[in-house]
Protein backbone atom coordinates (compact mmCIF):
# COMPACT_ATOMS: atom_id res chain seq x y z
CA UNK A 1 0.00 0.00 0.00
CA UNK A 2 1.17 3.54 0.80
CA UNK A 3 4.38 2.47 2.56
CA UNK A 4 5.65 0.45 -0.41
CA UNK A 5 4.49 3.13 -2.84
CA UNK A 6 6.45 5.79 -0.94
CA UNK A 7 9.60 3.69 -1.03
CA UNK A 8 9.33 3.07 -4.78
CA UNK A 9 8.63 6.75 -5.42
CA UNK A 10 11.65 7.83 -3.35
CA UNK A 11 13.90 5.69 -5.55
CA UNK A 12 12.32 6.95 -8.79
CA UNK A 13 12.43 10.61 -7.70
CA UNK A 14 16.10 10.40 -6.70
CA UNK A 15 17.04 8.86 -10.06
CA UNK A 16 14.86 11.01 -12.33
CA UNK A 17 12.52 8.16 -13.28
CA UNK A 18 8.95 9.13 -14.17
CA UNK A 19 6.46 7.77 -11.65
CA UNK A 20 2.66 7.46 -11.88
CA UNK A 21 0.46 5.91 -9.17
CA UNK A 22 -3.30 5.27 -9.27
CA UNK A 23 -5.93 3.98 -6.85
CA UNK A 24 -9.51 2.99 -7.65
CA UNK A 25 -11.81 2.28 -4.72
CA UNK A 26 -15.46 1.90 -5.67
CA UNK A 27 -16.67 5.27 -6.91
CA UNK A 28 -13.52 7.03 -5.66
CA UNK A 29 -10.12 7.28 -7.30
CA UNK A 30 -6.87 9.24 -7.30
CA UNK A 31 -3.82 9.66 -9.50
CA UNK A 32 -0.37 10.88 -8.46
CA UNK A 33 2.28 12.04 -10.94
CA UNK A 34 5.98 12.63 -10.21
CA UNK A 35 8.27 13.17 -13.19
CA UNK A 36 11.28 14.25 -11.15
CA UNK A 37 12.77 17.55 -9.96
CA UNK A 38 13.50 18.88 -13.48
CA UNK A 39 11.24 17.46 -16.17
CA UNK A 40 11.38 19.19 -19.56
CA UNK A 41 8.11 19.74 -21.43
CA UNK A 42 8.87 20.48 -25.08
CA UNK A 43 5.30 21.46 -25.99
CA UNK A 44 2.95 22.50 -23.18
CA UNK A 45 -0.33 22.40 -25.13
CA UNK A 46 0.27 20.47 -28.37
CA UNK A 47 -1.36 23.17 -30.48
CA UNK A 48 0.01 24.39 -33.78
CA UNK A 49 2.27 27.45 -33.52
CA UNK A 50 0.38 30.69 -34.17
CA UNK A 51 1.31 33.27 -36.82
CA UNK A 52 -0.05 36.64 -37.92
CA UNK A 53 0.69 39.52 -40.28
CA UNK A 54 1.92 42.72 -38.65
CA UNK A 55 0.97 46.26 -39.61
CA UNK A 56 3.37 48.25 -37.44
CA UNK A 57 6.21 48.25 -34.90
CA UNK A 58 7.09 51.30 -32.81
CA UNK A 59 10.64 52.52 -32.04
CA UNK A 60 10.58 52.63 -28.25
CA UNK A 61 11.29 50.65 -25.12
CA UNK A 62 9.44 48.37 -25.10
CA UNK A 63 8.49 48.26 -28.77
CA UNK A 64 4.79 47.85 -29.53
CA UNK A 65 3.79 45.44 -32.31
CA UNK A 66 0.41 45.78 -34.02
CA UNK A 67 -1.15 43.05 -36.13
CA UNK A 68 -3.80 43.43 -38.83
CA UNK A 69 -7.27 44.12 -37.49
CA UNK A 70 -8.88 41.30 -39.42
CA UNK A 71 -7.49 38.54 -37.18
CA UNK A 72 -6.65 38.37 -33.49
CA UNK A 73 -3.07 37.26 -32.87
CA UNK A 74 -4.13 34.73 -30.19
CA UNK A 75 -0.83 35.02 -28.29
CA UNK A 76 -0.45 35.05 -24.51
CA UNK A 77 1.90 36.88 -22.17
CA UNK A 78 5.08 34.84 -21.80
CA UNK A 79 4.96 33.38 -25.31
CA UNK A 80 8.04 33.62 -27.50
CA UNK A 81 7.93 34.94 -31.07
CA UNK A 82 10.18 35.63 -34.02
CA UNK A 83 9.72 37.75 -37.16
CA UNK A 84 10.22 37.37 -40.92
CA UNK A 85 9.88 39.57 -44.04
CA UNK A 86 9.79 42.84 -42.10
CA UNK A 87 10.74 45.87 -44.21
CA UNK A 88 12.55 48.77 -42.61
CA UNK A 89 13.09 47.29 -39.14
CA UNK A 90 15.16 44.44 -40.52
CA UNK A 91 16.80 43.72 -37.16
CA UNK A 92 13.67 41.74 -36.29
CA UNK A 93 13.99 39.32 -39.21
CA UNK A 94 15.05 35.82 -38.08
CA UNK A 95 15.89 37.12 -34.61
CA UNK A 96 16.22 34.92 -31.55
CA UNK A 97 12.88 34.10 -29.89
CA UNK A 98 11.63 37.16 -27.96
CA UNK A 99 9.28 36.98 -24.95
CA UNK A 100 6.18 39.14 -25.32
CA UNK A 101 3.60 40.86 -23.13
CA UNK A 102 0.09 40.97 -24.55
CA UNK A 103 -1.57 44.41 -24.34
CA UNK A 104 -4.62 43.73 -26.50
CA UNK A 105 -6.16 41.35 -29.04
CA UNK A 106 -4.18 43.00 -31.84
CA UNK A 107 -1.12 44.36 -29.97
CA UNK A 108 1.76 43.10 -27.83
CA UNK A 109 5.07 44.51 -26.64
CA UNK A 110 8.58 43.15 -27.20
CA UNK A 111 12.02 44.30 -26.09
CA UNK A 112 13.81 47.59 -26.74
CA UNK A 113 13.42 48.63 -30.40
CA UNK A 114 14.51 52.27 -30.01
CA UNK A 115 17.83 51.63 -31.81
CA UNK A 116 16.26 49.68 -34.70
CA UNK A 117 15.44 51.05 -38.12
CA UNK A 118 12.00 52.56 -38.76
CA UNK A 119 9.29 50.11 -39.67
CA UNK A 120 8.06 50.49 -43.26
CA UNK A 121 5.69 47.66 -44.17
CA UNK A 122 4.95 43.94 -44.24
CA UNK A 123 6.20 41.21 -41.99
CA UNK A 124 5.00 38.15 -40.15
CA UNK A 125 5.19 37.22 -36.48
CA UNK A 126 5.36 33.52 -35.58
CA UNK A 127 5.06 31.85 -32.22
CA UNK A 128 8.00 29.70 -31.10
CA UNK A 129 7.34 26.77 -28.78
CA UNK A 130 9.94 26.95 -26.02
CA UNK A 131 10.74 24.04 -23.68
CA UNK A 132 9.50 24.46 -20.10
CA UNK A 133 11.18 22.87 -17.08
CA UNK A 134 8.75 21.59 -14.45
CA UNK A 135 9.70 20.59 -10.92
CA UNK A 136 7.78 17.83 -9.12
CA UNK A 137 7.79 16.95 -5.44
CA UNK A 138 8.17 13.40 -4.25
CA UNK A 139 5.04 11.66 -2.95
CA UNK A 140 6.32 11.90 0.61
CA UNK A 141 6.65 15.69 0.30
CA UNK A 142 3.53 16.13 -1.79
CA UNK A 143 1.33 14.43 0.82
CA UNK A 144 2.19 17.33 3.15
CA UNK A 145 2.02 20.10 0.53
CA UNK A 146 -0.28 18.74 -2.20
CA UNK A 147 -0.99 20.43 -5.50
CA UNK A 148 -4.19 19.38 -7.28
CA UNK A 149 -5.55 19.32 -10.78
CA UNK A 150 -9.23 20.14 -10.32
CA UNK A 151 -11.56 17.48 -11.71
CA UNK A 152 -14.87 19.10 -10.68
CA UNK A 153 -15.17 22.75 -9.70
CA UNK A 154 -18.34 21.89 -7.73
CA UNK A 155 -16.26 19.61 -5.47
CA UNK A 156 -13.14 21.68 -4.91
CA UNK A 157 -13.46 21.32 -1.15
CA UNK A 158 -13.23 17.52 -1.41
CA UNK A 159 -9.71 17.24 -2.80
CA UNK A 160 -7.82 17.48 0.50
CA UNK A 161 -10.53 15.45 2.24
CA UNK A 162 -10.20 12.60 -0.25
CA UNK A 163 -6.40 12.67 -0.07
CA UNK A 164 -6.65 12.28 3.70
CA UNK A 165 -9.24 9.54 3.24
CA UNK A 166 -7.06 7.50 0.88
CA UNK A 167 -4.13 7.77 3.28
CA UNK A 168 -6.39 6.69 6.14
CA UNK A 169 -7.64 3.67 4.19
CA UNK A 170 -4.02 2.68 3.46
CA UNK A 171 -3.17 3.09 7.15
CA UNK A 172 -6.17 0.90 8.03
CA UNK A 173 -4.88 -1.82 5.68
CA UNK A 174 -1.38 -1.61 7.18
CA UNK A 175 -2.81 -1.98 10.67
CA UNK A 176 -5.46 -4.67 10.05
CA UNK A 177 -4.04 -6.45 6.96
CA UNK A 178 -7.40 -5.98 5.25
CA UNK A 179 -9.46 -3.18 3.76
CA UNK A 180 -12.58 -1.80 5.51
CA UNK A 181 -15.74 -3.82 4.91
CA UNK A 182 -18.70 -2.20 3.13
CA UNK A 183 -21.31 -0.97 5.59
CA UNK A 184 -19.17 -1.78 8.65
CA UNK A 185 -19.63 1.15 11.07
CA UNK A 186 -16.66 0.16 13.24
CA UNK A 187 -14.31 0.05 10.25
CA UNK A 188 -15.64 3.38 8.96
CA UNK A 189 -15.17 4.98 12.38
CA UNK A 190 -11.58 3.73 12.52
CA UNK A 191 -10.83 5.19 9.07
CA UNK A 192 -12.23 8.55 10.19
CA UNK A 193 -10.12 8.43 13.35
CA UNK A 194 -6.98 7.65 11.33
CA UNK A 195 -7.77 10.58 9.01
CA UNK A 196 -8.11 12.91 11.99
CA UNK A 197 -4.76 11.69 13.31
CA UNK A 198 -3.09 12.32 9.93
CA UNK A 199 -4.69 15.75 9.67
CA UNK A 200 -3.33 16.67 13.09
CA UNK A 201 0.18 16.20 11.68
CA UNK A 202 -0.13 17.82 8.24
CA UNK A 203 -3.04 20.27 8.77
CA UNK A 204 -4.54 19.71 5.32
CA UNK A 205 -8.11 20.64 6.31
CA UNK A 206 -9.75 22.49 9.17
CA UNK A 207 -11.98 19.54 10.05
CA UNK A 208 -12.37 16.02 8.66
CA UNK A 209 -15.57 15.30 6.71
CA UNK A 210 -16.72 12.16 8.52
CA UNK A 211 -19.66 11.52 6.17
CA UNK A 212 -17.51 11.59 3.04
CA UNK A 213 -14.77 9.41 4.56
CA UNK A 214 -17.39 6.95 5.83
CA UNK A 215 -18.59 6.57 2.26
CA UNK A 216 -14.99 6.16 1.06
CA UNK A 217 -14.38 3.45 3.68
CA UNK A 218 -17.47 1.55 2.49
CA UNK A 219 -16.14 1.76 -1.09
CA UNK A 220 -12.61 0.63 -0.23
CA UNK A 221 -13.13 -2.92 -1.48
CA UNK A 222 -15.01 -1.88 -4.61
CA UNK A 223 -13.62 -2.39 -8.09
CA UNK A 224 -15.89 -0.93 -10.79
CA UNK A 225 -15.11 -1.30 -14.49
CA UNK A 226 -16.31 2.22 -15.48
CA UNK A 227 -14.05 3.81 -12.86
CA UNK A 228 -11.13 1.65 -13.94
CA UNK A 229 -11.70 2.75 -17.54
CA UNK A 230 -11.77 6.45 -16.67
CA UNK A 231 -8.73 6.39 -14.40
CA UNK A 232 -6.82 4.01 -16.67
CA UNK A 233 -7.34 6.30 -19.65
CA UNK A 234 -6.00 9.31 -17.73
CA UNK A 235 -3.01 7.33 -16.47
CA UNK A 236 -2.23 6.19 -20.03
CA UNK A 237 -2.16 9.83 -21.16
CA UNK A 238 0.26 10.72 -18.36
CA UNK A 239 2.55 7.85 -19.37
CA UNK A 240 2.62 9.18 -22.94
CA UNK A 241 3.41 12.67 -21.64
CA UNK A 242 6.34 11.27 -19.68
CA UNK A 243 7.67 9.41 -22.74
CA UNK A 244 7.21 12.19 -25.30
CA UNK A 245 7.63 15.41 -23.30
CA UNK A 246 4.51 16.75 -25.00
CA UNK A 247 1.61 18.34 -23.10
CA UNK A 248 1.77 19.49 -19.48
CA UNK A 249 1.55 16.61 -16.97
CA UNK A 250 -0.81 16.55 -13.99
CA UNK A 251 0.54 18.68 -11.14
CA UNK A 252 0.51 16.43 -9.06
CA UNK A 253 -2.65 14.96 -7.53
CA UNK A 254 -5.90 14.21 -9.32
CA UNK A 255 -8.82 13.06 -7.18
CA UNK A 256 -12.10 11.90 -8.66
CA UNK A 257 -15.37 10.65 -7.24
CA UNK A 258 -18.73 9.72 -8.68
CA UNK A 259 -20.86 9.52 -5.56
CA UNK A 260 -23.94 10.58 -7.53
CA UNK A 261 -24.19 7.14 -9.10
CA UNK A 262 -24.80 5.52 -5.71
CA UNK A 263 -28.30 6.97 -5.51
CA UNK A 264 -28.19 7.22 -1.70
CA UNK A 265 -27.29 10.10 0.67
CA UNK A 266 -23.86 9.98 2.26
CA UNK A 267 -25.43 9.91 5.74
CA UNK A 268 -26.78 6.38 5.22
CA UNK A 269 -24.24 3.60 5.75
CA UNK A 270 -25.09 0.90 3.22
CA UNK A 271 -23.18 -1.26 0.78
CA UNK A 272 -22.56 1.28 -2.00
CA UNK A 273 -20.35 -1.07 -3.97
CA UNK A 274 -23.21 -3.48 -4.63
CA UNK A 275 -25.62 -0.61 -5.33
CA UNK A 276 -23.27 1.04 -7.82
CA UNK A 277 -22.52 -2.28 -9.49
CA UNK A 278 -26.22 -3.08 -9.99
CA UNK A 279 -26.98 0.42 -11.28
CA UNK A 280 -24.01 0.41 -13.69
CA UNK A 281 -24.81 -3.10 -14.95
CA UNK A 282 -28.46 -2.14 -15.56
CA UNK A 283 -27.46 0.98 -17.50
CA UNK A 284 -24.95 -0.91 -19.65
CA UNK A 285 -27.37 -3.75 -20.38
CA UNK A 286 -30.20 -1.33 -21.20
CA UNK A 287 -28.03 0.70 -23.55
CA UNK A 288 -26.69 -2.43 -25.25
CA UNK A 289 -30.18 -3.87 -25.75
CA UNK A 290 -31.58 -0.58 -27.01
CA UNK A 291 -29.01 -0.01 -29.71
CA UNK A 292 -28.16 -3.56 -30.73
CA UNK A 293 -31.59 -5.22 -30.75
CA UNK A 294 -33.20 -6.02 -34.13
CA UNK A 295 -36.14 -3.83 -35.01
CA UNK A 296 -38.50 -6.81 -35.05
CA UNK A 297 -37.53 -7.79 -31.49
CA UNK A 298 -39.30 -4.81 -29.95
CA UNK A 299 -42.60 -4.71 -31.79
CA UNK A 300 -42.77 -8.19 -33.24
CA UNK A 301 -42.32 -9.13 -36.87
CA UNK A 302 -45.14 -7.98 -39.09
CA UNK A 303 -45.27 -8.33 -42.87
CA UNK A 304 -47.45 -5.24 -43.12
CA UNK A 305 -45.05 -3.20 -40.94
CA UNK A 306 -41.89 -4.46 -42.66
CA UNK A 307 -43.31 -3.77 -46.14
CA UNK A 308 -42.30 -0.60 -48.03
CA UNK A 309 -44.03 2.55 -46.78
CA UNK A 310 -46.01 3.10 -49.97
CA UNK A 311 -47.41 -0.42 -50.03
CA UNK A 312 -48.65 -0.60 -46.41
CA UNK A 313 -52.34 -1.16 -45.93
CA UNK A 314 -53.99 1.04 -43.31
CA UNK A 315 -55.49 -0.96 -40.42
CA UNK A 316 -59.21 -0.61 -39.76
CA UNK A 317 -60.33 1.97 -37.23
CA UNK A 318 -61.57 -0.67 -34.76
CA UNK A 319 -58.25 -2.50 -34.87
CA UNK A 320 -56.27 0.71 -34.24
CA UNK A 321 -58.47 1.49 -31.24
CA UNK A 322 -57.88 -1.99 -29.87
CA UNK A 323 -54.11 -1.61 -30.26
CA UNK A 324 -54.16 1.71 -28.38
CA UNK A 325 -56.15 0.12 -25.59
CA UNK A 326 -53.74 -2.79 -25.32
CA UNK A 327 -50.73 -0.45 -25.21
CA UNK A 328 -52.39 1.66 -22.53
CA UNK A 329 -53.10 -1.41 -20.41
CA UNK A 330 -49.52 -2.61 -20.83
CA UNK A 331 -48.21 0.81 -19.79
CA UNK A 332 -50.35 0.75 -16.65
CA UNK A 333 -49.11 -2.70 -15.70
CA UNK A 334 -45.46 -1.64 -16.14
CA UNK A 335 -45.99 1.53 -14.12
Amino acid sequence: MLGATLQINDICHANGVCFVACQSRGVFGNIFVDFGPSFVVNDTNGEQALSAMISGVTQENPGMVTTLDETRHGLETGDYVTFTEVKGMTQLNDCEPIPIKVTGPYTFSIGDTSSFGAYQSGGYVKQVKMPATVSFLSMRESCKKPEFLISDFAKMDRQEQLLLGFQAVDAFFTKNKALPRPGNKAHAAEVVALAESLNAECKLVQSVDAKLLTLLASNARGDLSPMAAVLGGIVAQEVLKGCSGKFMPIRQWFTYDSTGMLGVPATVVVSPVATATRRTTWLLCSATYRYLRPKSAHRGASPARDAPRGSRARAPQSRRAGLRGARGARTCRLA
